[in-house]
């Protein structure tokens, strides 16, 4: 369902009732600032597009049917606690242009195994936030981020243990190349882009 770019600043809680089957939903360039409980029937949907809208938070409520979750230009700055959790199918968040910082994401937010991309690029933070060893691609370029840290990426360093990341970019930050620790590259040995 298609209803990008119309003006739409609210969904009524049963707008949607009788879509058991519906995959995707457009909502992206609209007005909406919050989606209450509205998208909760939609038990199919893998795809939600929410991007360049007026939300100030995450949705309440959304289906745990989703893979796709694009969040992109809102004016989210807080991320609750264990919220990607209840998406066990999720496995691309985006979240880029918003006014994300440290203090709004709790600790383990972006441990979730299931997650393969992570876009957090053009938000506020100073920190490269924990992620999961099975992320491949993680997007943090134009934060304020300062310092390089490995254990973001690897909560331990072995043979069989190491972050999946296949590119990262940290473009646009204030890390300096010399600031970059050696245990870096063990850690990311995946890794086939890295931008600083």
């Amino acid at each position: 369902l298609r209803v990008a770019g119309n003006m739409i600043s609210k969904v009524p809680p049963n707008a949607l009732e009788g879509l058991d089957n519906l995959t995707m939903l457009l909502l992206n360039d609209n007005q909406l600032e919050d989606i209450g409980g509205s998208l909760k029937v939609l038990k199919s949907l893998s795809f939600l597009d929410l991007s360049n809208n007026h939300l100030k938070k995450l949705p309440d409520v959304l289906p745990n049917s989703l893979h796709q979750l694009y969040l992109d230009f809102n004016h989210i700055s807080v991320i609750p606690n264990e919220y990607f959790k209840q998406f066990p199918k999720l496995q691309y968040a985006r979240m880029s242009n918003n006014e994300l910082t440290d203090n709004g994401i709790p600790l383990n937010t972006f441990n979730v195994s299931s997650l393969i991309e992570l876009d957090l690029s053009h938000n506020k933070l100073q920190k490269i936030p924990p992620v999961n060893e099975n992320l491949e691609n993680l997007y943090l370029h134009a934060n304020k981020i300062k310092e390089f840290t490995v254990d973001s990426f690897c909560k331990t360093m072995g043979w069989m243990s190491f972050s999946k990341i296949q590119v990262i970019r940290l473009d646009g930050n204030s890390i300096r190349q010399d600031n970059i620790p050696p245990e870096m590259h063990q850690c990311l040995r995946r890794a086939r882009i890295i931008n600083i």
